[in-house]
């Protein structure tokens, strides 16, 4: 595959460099951040990727990420990772369930 040209606006780079030296950020958002502006720089993504520390399918990713949304195409899309759990929901049902009157199973329920 050819090689994705990125360009940078000036917000852009301030952008990306604000989230590699910040210490709240993630570490993702630091190695993509730090992806983009190495291949703003014009390295291979092979070196870009013995960089960042990830392989050179990840480095090709995010570059066409980038291009594609700019700084909106580095977020985590949706959809990814577990998917939220409603336990209480479903405990408080069967704790109402359970207070329910109960019906009899006598001779008349049986029968029928």
């Amino acid at each position: 595959m050819a090689k994705t040209r990125i360009g940078l606006e000036p917000e852009e780079a301030r952008e990306l460099n604000k989230r590699v030296r910040a210490s709240t950020v993630s570490v993702r958002d630091r190695q993509r951040a730090q992806i983009i502006l190495l291949a703003a720089d014009g390295h291979t993504q092979e070196r870009i990727g013995e960089t960042v520390g990830v392989t050179r399918v990840t480095v090709n990713h995010w570059c066409r990420r980038f291009v594609k949304a700019r700084l909106a195409g580095l977020a985590d899309a949706p959809g990814r990772g577990r998917k939220p759990c409603c336990r209480w929901q479903r405990s408080r049902r069967r704790w109402r369930q359970s207070l329910a009157p109960r019906r009899s199973w006598g001779a008349g329920v049986v029968a029928r």
